[in-house]
């Protein structure tokens, strides 16, 4: 049990995820504790193990630092979180989620339907490159992991006609004026956890998720957890080209999930719904209804 007056909250050092973590850190620090919160995305001084500063540039780093006790809490986005957390570590809550959806943002304002053949468009992961191919494999569609000022940048300077973002991103960063076009499910299917903030914290610290756990709200933690569910049912590899999109009504959901080629040749896509109480079940139908429709040997020609 934690008995420190002084509670360190850490998130990854990302200018788009540090806007966010700004607000969620103020629901938090207003939390009536009889504690003090401290925000950091960096370790240094008293809060680092080591000489200079530690920045936490990966979930990776940020749990490890949570393991070893250098951090009290963690705030991670919804898609860097693996299926299974790593030992030692538990969801203490998960913040009201914001829009899952992916949206488009292009140089002349023309949404994907309008936007001319070979138009360059850049994506952030496989999942969406496959989708947009498979919409309009006209496109010229490239995977950049680049910020979204830097896209934006490209795409005044001619070389991009345009590009996907998460909405949740663009919103955090009050951007919204950029966006022409909000993609629905049937076009662009979101990565699982996608617009989810997950506070994260060492298990066994049952003052600390006392404290945190009215935050939490409800739907959008089943949320995250149906969708990292069916994401790891497919496939082990974070990296494999799942969308998955889950919704909650009291105690039942509706989940529709994807496995698209990332070339755009093949999108085999398909839904369930039901009580939350026989989720498991039902999210292992659906994945071997996807896996044998021939998204077993998509996700083997990947790994």
């Amino acid at each position: 049990m934690s008995r420190k007056k002084e509670i360190v909250v850490a998130a990854e050092f990302d200018r788009e995820f540090r806007t966010r973590f700004a607000a969620s850190f103020e629901q938090i620090a207003s939390l009536n504790s009889g504690k003090r919160f401290v925000s950091v995305f960096e370790l240094a001084g008293k809060h680092s193990a080591g000489k200079g500063r530690d920045v936490f540039k990966s979930f990776s780093n940020l749990i490890s630092a949570l393991v070893r006790g250098e951090i009290d809490l963690a705030e991670a986005d919804g898609t860097d979180l693996p299926t299974n957390l790593p030992h030692g570590v538990e969801i203490f809550a998960v913040l009201d989620r914001s829009n899952p959806f992916d949206v488009f943002i292009s140089s002349d304002d023309m949404i994907l339907d309008e936007q001319p053949e070979e138009a360059r468009v850049a994506v952030t992961n496989q999942v969406e490159m496959g989708q947009l191919l498979y919409y309009r494999p006209d496109l010229d569609v490239v995977v950049r992991g680049d910020g979204f000022d830097n896209l934006c940048a490209e795409m005044e300077n001619g070389v991009l006609n345009g590009f996907v973002y998460p909405a949740s991103k663009v919103e955090a960063i009050d951007k919204q004026d950029k966006v022409v076009e909000v993609f629905t499910s049937s076009i662009c299917m979101p990565v699982a956890g996608q617009g989810s903030i997950a506070i994260i914290g060492r298990k066994g610290e049952r003052e600390l998720k006392e404290i945190v756990k009215g935050l939490n709200d409800m739907p959008s933690y089943d949320e995250l957890l149906l969708e990292k569910a069916f994401a790891g049912t497919v496939s082990k590899d974070k990296k494999a080209p799942i969308g998955v999109l889950s919704s909650i009504d009291g105690r039942d959901f509706k989940l529709e999930g994807v496995i698209v080629s990332p070339d755009g040749s093949e999108r085999i896509s398909g839904s369930i719904s039901g009580k939350l109480a026989e989720s498991e079940k039902l999210l292992a139908e659906l994945a071997e209804e996807l896996l044998s429709s021939g998204g077993e040997d998509i996700i083997n020609f990947i790994e």
